[in-house]
């Protein structure tokens, strides 16, 4: 079913052609709306650049959360901290998110906090 408006311009361009010599019901042409969308905005709030990136981090966007941080020049450390709290621990996420934080006294607090299930994870 067409909008409130849709449904206005459907009955004005078939009163038109009408108007202009053809019948709306007997051959005269009607242009018909393909599609008509409708968009509400539920609010508009403004944020910090630092307030953004944080939402980032916590909702796990962390792509968008590295864009922001390099962009506006934070530290990615809170990126890589989330992410390697989410991450089992093997070697791959000690190289890529560990390894990359650099707060060492929280990296050393990790360490001992956390223990590999995997043999072979203990050694990274």
């Amino acid at each position: 079913e067409l909008p409130h408006s849709g449904r206005a311009a459907l009955a004005a361009g078939a009163v038109g052609s009408a108007a202009a010599g053809g019948s709306a019901a007997g051959g005269g042409a009607v242009a018909l709306p393909r599609r008509v969308e409708s968009w509400w905005l539920y609010s508009l709030c403004r944020t910090t650049p630092k307030a953004m990136f944080e939402r980032k981090v916590g909702l796990k966007e962390y792509g968008d959360a590295l864009t922001w941080a390099r962009h506006y020049g934070f530290s990615a450390d809170p990126v890589r901290q989330a992410q390697w709290r989410d991450a089992p621990v093997s070697a791959v996420s000690v190289s890529d998110f560990l390894a990359r934080v650099s707060s060492v006294r929280w990296v050393l607090a990790e360490c001992a906090a956390r223990m590999a299930d995997d043999p072979d994870a203990l050694l990274a």
